[in-house]
């Protein structure tokens, strides 16, 4: 064929278009039928669910439940308890995505710089997000322990919480006072940020070094480069770790239950500081045994992520620029 010649087209009635068709049938109802089993089925037996009164001990299977229509959505929606999880999910997952990404930028700042031996660096600031986070909470629980934890003894050296040639100290109580439970859990977060700087630390590689030049050029320096160049050029990636850190924080269910001490069953923490759409969720489902109630209020949480997903999405028009492409 002669270069620059186009392909002749191919008959749809020909065996070699139906044999192209059915390869594609083929290979996409792989995907399918895995999407149909664990996504789409799940989903309209949840919805289903959430529409019932099913109590497993009582019932059994869930198709021997009783339905009882919009009951369940009335009910959560008029508890106090679910308007408090409600304002500690959106706490939490504001607070840890927010310090997340503010801790995880100058960290791939750090990590993108030309040195010796850098891929060690960078292994070992992804290191953490690998680890199991029920471990990760157990250790940083033992380090908050309000007299004897690492945290604490810091503090006091640093004379913020307490004097050490007092002789009496009451140190910040970080796993039983409501007010610090939470800040805690946002705090230990922070930990695990190895997958949001991985991401940042690509979009900076990306950015193209023809603008620093001309900004060099022009008399700009490093801070003035970072915060016209640098920081422009990275919301996209901002962008994509908010939208994802968010949907992954509204649901975040272990550190929770690890830092109320998980034993005896989970009731939400000091003054329910700690409770959660999730968390509330799995009390209401596992221990109450009303899975229709756990249900409903699992689309409750799902309503909530989507309303923040669509504010992100409509936002980002205002805030998120691209390298135009050359």
């Amino acid at each position: 064929m002669a270069v620059g010649a186009q392909a002749a087209p191919v008959d749809k009635g020909s065996n070699q278009h139906r044999q192209e068709m059915l390869w594609g049938y083929g290979l996409t109802s792989i995907w399918l039928i895995g999407f149909l089993v664990f996504s789409a089925a799940p989903i309209i037996i949840a919805l289903f669910i959430s529409f019932t009164d099913w109590n497993p001990i009582r019932d059994g299977a869930f198709w021997n439940a009783r339905g009882n229509g919009v009951s369940n959505y009335k009910i959560f929606l008029a508890d106090h308890r679910y308007w408090h999880a409600v304002w500690n999910t959106i706490y939490y997952s504001v607070g840890s995505v927010g310090l997340v990404n503010v801790v995880s930028i100058p960290v791939a700042v750090l990590l993108n710089q030309k040195l010796r031996g850098i891929n060690i660096y960078r292994t070992i600031a992804y290191l953490p997000a690998i680890m199991p986070a029920v471990a990760t909470v157990l250790i940083f629980r033992m380090m908050f322990q309000p007299s004897s934890g690492f945290i604490s003894w810091i503090l006091t050296r640093l004379h913020i919480q307490c004097d050490p040639s007092q002789l009496t100290c009451n140190p910040y109580d970080w796993l039983s006072n409501p007010r610090l439970t939470m800040p805690a859990v946002i705090l230990v977060s922070t930990w695990a940020l190895g997958q949001t700087m991985l991401i940042y630390l690509a979009g900076l590689q990306g950015i193209s070094g023809s603008y620093y030049e001309a900004a060099a050029i022009d008399g700009a320096n490093t801070w003035e480069q970072f915060r016209n160049i640098t920081l422009p050029l990275l919301t996209p990636a901002i962008f994509f770790n908010v939208v994802i850190g968010l949907i992954g924080a509204f649901q975040e269910f272990t550190k929770f239950i690890i830092w109320s001490g998980g034993a005896g069953g989970f009731s939400g923490g000091p003054s329910d500081s700690l409770l959660t759409l999730f968390t509330y969720s799995y009390e209401k489902g596992f221990e109450d045994n009303l899975m229709g109630l756990a249900t409903a209020m699992a689309f409750g949480l799902f309503v909530l992520i989507g309303i923040f997903t669509v504010i992100n999405f409509v936002g980002q028009r205002r805030w998120v620029f691209y390298q135009e492409e050359r």
